[in-house]
């Protein structure tokens, strides 16, 4: 997958999805068990994903950290 997007643009996309997610049951009930169940396996492949991608942050911050590179804030502080 190509696009202009950042690895941050792309984060943000996905927690603003979550946030809206959060909100939908208020505005947009569940029409039956098929739609909750469609969701939760939507949700559960997204948590299978995310591990991945957080070792790769991981890695690349470690790279540019071993390189010399110290970012303020570290970006840890946000997961531990």
């Amino acid at each position: 997958m190509t696009d202009d997007r950042s690895p941050a643009q792309y984060a943000s996309q996905t927690a603003e999805a979550i946030r809206s997610l959060n909100h939908a049951p208020l505005n947009y009930p569940i029409l039956s068990p098929s739609d909750a169940y469609r969701a939760t396996l939507k949700l559960a492949d997204m948590a299978r994903r995310l591990p991945q991608a957080l070792d790769q942050i991981r890695g690349h911050v470690n790279a540019l950290e071993a390189a010399g590179y110290t970012p303020t804030p570290s970006p840890w502080h946000a997961i531990s």
